[in-house]
């Protein structure tokens, strides 16, 4: 049965690649577990081996397996991962040289790829991308490759906004540790000292375009409410909150000026359950029990033309293209609605979107946040237009809009034997989810697909593997916002107004 599976995700994951994989990718990147190009162990244990390993080594499953079960310790010893991994990527992963010429094409937009850049030339000037951040004694220090030039320490442009940075300190990573050095030239992964954020592109000097954002398609929809147990460690908490907004992009942070109440999102149950743990390491708190995001859907807009200023407000045409913005692909997305000003200078812009995102916050129908609003900002009368004109017509603009609410949902890919099917899908049907399609896996599996709303997905995947005696894997990830149906739209509208005390 596990031989099975990992076969299944084997085949899974070549036929992605021909699905998907452009030019030379369809080719060299299907993998083979004769080949080298499947690892199998446990990341979290520190094991993990490959098929000519094994047989070189002539261990079998059986004998894996009465060493889980004896001295599951004794596994990191025997078939260390950390090695394994280091010699297959020295062997297997192209150089950064080769790499670049290939990746820089796909990886670079709104200009032309840097020639530096598409050649990894130590040579010319220095670009650099960010890919992670961390905290360090409240400073961020940010991991990242050089793409040309070399990074020291020094001062950057921003190419994603133009602003300048400075790199205090260059690290040179082994592992979890690190070396300060002088410099690291292209090709290489460094650590350094920055005020940033992941995704950001830098360079030496100006340059037209910047490296692809990081499209985070995993949206906060499940959230708790913490506090911490003694008052004192309130400013340690919001400190230690702050840090982990920076270090997972998939965390959002909100608290309520007026009650001090803050709330933790995440994009599921189990998300939020590793959070909460690290966090009680460093502060006691208080959690509550999952809650449900919700939000308001612009379903209807308006368009109000006043004192200078012209604002369209009007709902995104589709799933598809909601989709897209909640996700962050869409230029101008913020908090699952898209702003565009017009004929207003950089500095009123930022102050603009600040207040009229915080407006967007408290939707007409229930007080929940719109989703789903494309906004356009047109300046007419540059001589009388203040922020206030333009929050006064805004606010007149949103107060004829309307919103309905709206939920949401996961999709689901699901394994089982034919046996368990039956029980699964009416397990799927009486949470209000819906199967989208069935088919014939490899090793006797059939393959679900479906949706079905968070709301009702907590507990599903034990609820799952029970019906199917441990013979039924799941993963859920979101899909998106929908409107609630007429039965589920009592309940919601129930749920949300008992949260608040407005019932």
């Amino acid at each position: 049965q596990i031989r099975a599976r990992l076969e299944e995700i084997i085949v899974n994951f070549n036929d992605l690649i021909e699905a998907f994989g452009v030019d030379y990718q369809v080719k060299e990147w299907q993998v083979d577990p004769e080949k080298e190009t499947v690892f199998f162990g446990c990341a979290l244990n520190c094991w993990g081996f490959t098929l000519p390993q094994a047989i070189k080594k002539g261990l079998k499953f059986s004998d894996i397996m009465k060493i889980l079960k004896s001295n599951p310790q004794q596994l990191s010893k025997i078939l260390p991962l950390g090695e394994t991994i280091a010699r297959i990527i020295y062997h297997k992963v192209p150089n950064p040289r080769e790499a670049q010429k290939r990746r820089a094409n796909y990886l670079w937009i709104d200009g032309e790829v840097p020639s530096g850049v598409r050649e990894c030339s130590m040579e010319d000037r220095t670009v650099f991308y960010l890919s992670k951040c961390l905290v360090e004694a409240g400073r961020i220090f940010a991991i990242g490759r050089v793409f040309s030039g070399k990074i020291k320490v020094g001062e950057y442009i921003c190419l994603n906004n133009y602003e300048h940075k400075r790199v205090d300190a260059v690290h040179l990573l082994f592992g979890s540790t690190s070396k300060y050095v002088k410099e690291i030239p292209a090709g290489g992964i460094f650590g350094a000292f920055i005020d940033a954020r992941p995704g950001q592109t830098f360079a030496s000097d100006y340059l037209t375009g910047f490296f692809k954002l990081p499209s985070y398609i995993a949206v906060p929809v499940v959230f708790i409410a913490v506090e911490p147990k003694r008052s004192e460690d309130f400013d340690k908490l919001i400190e230690e909150l702050e840090i982990l907004k920076v270090e997972d992009p998939n965390v959002s942070v909100e608290i309520n000026k007026d009650t001090g109440e803050i709330l933790l999102g995440g994009i599921g149950e189990l998300h939020l359950e590793i959070i909460i743990k690290d966090l009680m390491e460093k502060v006691e708190l208080y959690a509550s029990e999952p809650m449900i995001a919700y939000r308001e859907l612009l379903i209807s807009g308006a368009t109000v033309e006043e004192n200078g200023v012209r604002i369209s407000i009007e709902p995104v045409k589709d799933e598809k293209s909601l989709k897209a913005i909640l996700s962050g692909k869409v230029l101008n997305a913020k908090d699952g609605n898209i702003l565009a000003f017009k004929n207003f200078p950089s500095e009123e812009k930022g102050a603009l979107e600040t207040i009229l995102l915080s407006a967007l916050k408290n939707g007409p129908l229930v007080g929940e946040p719109i989703i789903g609003a494309v906004i356009k900002i047109e300046k007419m009368d540059a001589e009388r237009v203040d922020i206030n004109d333009v929050f006064v017509a805004f606010s007149k603009a949103l107060s004829l809009a309307k919103t309905e609410i709206c939920e949401p949902y996961y999709e689901f890919d699901l394994s089982t034997k034919p046996d368990y099917v039956g029980g699964i899908i009416s397990e799927v049907n009486r949470r209000g989810g819906k199967v989208n399609s069935m088919e014939a896996g490899s090793g006797g599996f059939i393959k679900i697909k479906g949706i079905i709303p968070v709301r009702t997905s907590i507990g599903l995947p034990n609820a799952v593997r029970s019906i199917a005696h441990g013979s039924a894997y799941i993963q859920l990830r979101f899909y998106n916002y929908l409107l609630a149906t007429d039965k589920a739209r009592e309940y919601v509208m129930r749920d949300i107004k008992s949260r608040k005390g407005l019932e």
